[in-house]
């Protein structure tokens, strides 16, 4: 059984970076440079909205040197104010606990 383990149509040809069409110029990919620009710095994968939505970069953005960074500083406020109203929760001061709790939301939900 000849050819059982190789992809088809390779028949042992390789192609080098130069023989290598652009994407749009071979057939069947005329639409991948406007998908490329309409997608421009978005998420397109489940993982990379994800890392987005976090404050992290995508895998391409990774991929072009970019460094996965820590929680947006707006996050880090937001956990510290919930923190502070847990305190409060436990003190009985309900008021500056619902204060702490407001605050936290409105950091949260900063882009």
């Amino acid at each position: 059984m000849q050819g059982q383990g190789s992809a088809a149509g390779s028949a042992g040809a390789t192609a080098t970076p130069g023989q290598v069409p652009k994407a749009g110029e071979a057939a069947g990919t005329e639409a991948t440079p406007a998908m490329n620009a309409a997608t421009q710095g978005r998420a397109t994968s489940p993982s990379d909205a994800r890392a987005q939505s976090q404050g992290q970069p995508t895998s391409a953005q990774i991929a072009q040197g970019a460094r996965a960074s820590a929680a947006p500083d707006h996050m880090r406020q937001a956990m510290a104010a919930l923190d502070q109203a847990r305190a409060f929760d436990r003190e009985g001061k309900e008021a500056d606990c619902m204060s702490a709790v407001q605050q936290a939301n409105q950091l949260s939900s900063m882009k």
